[in-house]
This record gives C-alpha cells, structure tokens and sequence, in this order.
C-alpha cells in the first residue's frame, strides 16, 4: 500500500489525482477505480470519481478545519487475473 498527504481548505472544491504508471506492469490498465473516505468523519463529500487507463481522480468538497481524513483508492486492473491496488491518501483540512 502505497501513501502520500495533501491539503484541502474547507471551503474548495477540488480534484486531486493518482497516477498509477508505476505500479502497472505494461499493457495493463485500470479498468475500475473506487474512492472511499476510510477515517475522518461526513463532512468531506466524495463528489465523483472519474479515471483513464493509468490515473485516477477524486474531486472533493467539504471537510472540517483542523480534521484530518484518510482516503483510499482502490483500483482493478486488466490484468489475467486481475490485480486489486490499493493507495492510501492523508487528506488535512486547513486554510491555505
């Protein structure tokens, strides 16, 4: 499992990416992406989630001042079977 930490100011609304070209192996490609708030409470809101063949990303809102929130990211690949990712992201809200 792989991680890394952001910030967010609580009253954007934000898109933060993955690019996951690292941990595929060529030709695979992601074929589902999901987002999930693991730790931090409701009021960080998951807007949507769109991805590509190598990337991933979340587009957030909300969040409270001071509170930090753990997000994941888990991908399925192409691959025969096919591999299951995960990628764990630390998200503190607080003003910029």
């Amino acid at each position: 499992m792989l991680s890394f930490s952001v910030i967010k100011d609580p009253d954007e609304t934000k898109d933060y990416g993955i690019n996951w070209t690292e941990q595929l192996t060529p030709p695979e490609k992601i074929v589902a992406s999901v987002w999930s708030i693991v730790s931090g409470g409701s009021a960080l809101t998951i807007n949507s989630s769109p991805f590509g063949d190598y990337g991933t990303v979340v587009w957030l809102s909300g969040g409270t001042k001071g509170v930090t929130y753990q997000l994941r990211n888990r991908i399925t690949t192409d691959n025969v079977p096919a591999r299951v990712l995960d990628m764990t992201v630390k998200l503190v809200c607080g003003d910029k």
